[in-house]
């Protein structure tokens, strides 16, 4: 190869990356800047996001335009909840791959505090406000190292999976 090719190849490589790298996504998918009202195909998630889904719906990569899509329906995803006892299995799944044994041998859930979650959550408050909320009642409590290791763990396991298997959406 010649010095030019190599220093050619170098140069390339140590280029940042092309903006499309540094698009934020959820899913898979492009989270957009625009309003929704400007995408032809697009879903809003929980967080708010709105999803670019239209390589999905043209079966394209390329960008389609509104007008290349001569009607767009708006189509609310429900998500069939699971009840209690798949959001307990949910959990479990989750709480056995918690590394510390004697930490995951105490976890389980509790429906009282998946309930109040669920509440907090219809009111308005977000998962990190939730978690910050319960993180400081627990630390005012008491509890050894163990416990509070397991009580931080419920919570973390909860807010997880709480919102997708369990609460009712809004």
């Amino acid at each position: 190869m010649s010095k030019l090719f190599q220093f050619a190849l170098l140069t390339l490589a140590l280029q940042p990356l092309p903006a499309l790298a540094q698009i934020q996504t959820e899913y898979g998918f492009p989270i957009a800047e625009t309003s929704a009202k400007d995408l032809p195909c697009h879903m809003v998630t929980n967080r708010g996001n709105t999803l670019d889904l239209t390589r999905l719906c043209s079966g394209s990569s390329r960008t389609v335009t509104r007008s290349a899509i001569p009607v767009a329906q708006r189509v609310p995803v429900q998500r069939k909840r699971l009840g209690y006892s798949g959001f307990e299995e949910q959990y479990d799944k989750l709480a056995k791959t918690y590394p510390e044994e004697r930490v995951r041998n105490m976890l389980s859930s509790s429906r009282s505090y998946t309930e109040s979650v669920c509440k907090r959550l219809e009111e308005g408050k977000s998962l990190e406000q939730i978690r910050t909320e319960d993180v400081e009642k627990l630390n005012q409590q008491q509890l050894s190292n163990l416990m509070n290791n397991v009580g931080k763990q419920n919570i973390e396991i909860t807010l997880k999976v709480a919102p997708q298997y369990y609460c009712p959406e809004n």
